[in-house]
């Protein structure tokens, strides 16, 4: 399907050029112009983005399989959604570095409610740099993008 005169031709595929843009622009204006537009499409970000929009009210979440409520308050999850965005590249946050910023319980109720993971020490898994300490991860790299958009959306909210 490659043709020299006018390219590859992929029917279900939209070609963008952004010029020359920073990666930090490029993934801007993705995220900005293009996605935005698809996002009912993309199944895994339309649903984090409805849970991180749920999880913003901790005292309306009622999950069937959850006996206590979520011990959050929306400025812990706001903190937590900072701290993750800021080590995006990391991949993780130290456990402590959060336990100091919101308390172990809203820490152990996040993890609860399955906003964060604890990440299996470096023994087993080989992808992010090996820590002593415990940490925590997002459930998959959508995750961070949506609470890029959402921090964004908070911010704008409070001007």
């Amino acid at each position: 399907m490659f043709d020299r005169k006018q390219g590859l031709h992929i029917p279900h595929a939209t070609a963008y050029v952004i010029g020359d843009l920073s990666k930090e622009e490029a993934e801007e204006y993705f995220e900005k112009h293009v996605l935005s537009r698809y996002v009912s499409k993309f199944s895994v970000y339309r649903s984090e983005y409805l849970k991180l929009k749920c999880d913003l009210y901790p005292k309306k979440l009622k999950y069937s399989d959850k006996s206590n409520s979520p011990f959050w308050k929306d400025s812990d999850l706001i903190k937590t959604m900072k701290a993750i965005v800021k080590a995006e590249n990391q991949g993780y946050i130290l456990e402590d570095d959060l336990i100091n910023e919101i308390s172990s319980e809203q820490v152990d109720s996040l993890v609860n409610y399955n906003f964060l993971h604890y990440r299996l020490t470096s023994e087993f898994a080989n992808d992010i740099d090996p820590s002593d300490k415990i940490i925590l991860t997002v459930m998959n790299q959508p995750s961070v993008h949506v609470m890029e958009q959402v921090l964004s959306e908070v911010t704008s909210n409070k001007k």
